[in-house]
């Protein structure tokens, strides 16, 4: 196992064309929204949301995860509510914000946001709270192509090393 982790998975070139990337799950580490799966289930009609935010104060991110990370360039949403609303993304490891900003003329239509290429593996969103209305964010994507794995190259790599250490206890014997 030790060889393993330093060895870096071969991936496949992407020849796919980029698409909008739906994420498979999230996490609200403060409870504070309802029906998070509603944000990623290709549905604008339905919704998440925070009733908890306060007035003047920021609501909990809500973090939109990809089992498969997605090489990609833009990010959407589609959102409600009376405030600002922040996004930002996890971009080859590190975050990075796309937009802060308010959701006035943006409401209930799709948005796009573009961010440098890379590859995302999870969106974070909070709003800002002008009002003590409640906030939704329908649906969020990642604009890109998911980064499947090759496993040849990891069945390439396991089989060199088993040879490897064939060879090495051949050697003691």
């Amino acid at each position: 196992m030790l060889f393993l982790s330093s060895c870096s998975i071969p991936k496949v070139e992407a020849n796919e064309p980029f698409l909008w990337q739906t994420p498979d799950n999230h996490l609200d580490s403060e409870n504070e929204w309802n029906f998070e799966y509603a944000s990623y289930d290709d549905n604008v009609t339905t919704k998440a949301w925070n009733p908890f935010g306060f007035l003047g104060q920021y609501t909990a991110f809500l973090y939109l995860n990809y089992s498969i990370p997605i090489f990609g360039n833009a990010c959407r949403y589609y959102a409600s509510g009376l405030g600002d609303i922040d996004v930002d993304v996890k971009l080859d490891g590190e975050w990075v914000d796309v937009y802060e900003g308010t959701l006035m003329g943006e409401e209930n239509q799709w948005v796009e946001k573009n961010f440098a290429e890379g590859v995302c593996d999870v969106i974070r969103i909070r709003f800002y709270m002008e009002t003590d209305m409640t906030v939704n964010l329908n649906e969020c994507d990642v604009y890109g192509v998911p980064q499947y794995y090759n496993w040849f190259g990891v069945v390439l790599i396991l089989g060199v090393l088993c040879f490897l250490i064939f060879i090495m206890m051949l050697a003691k014997a």
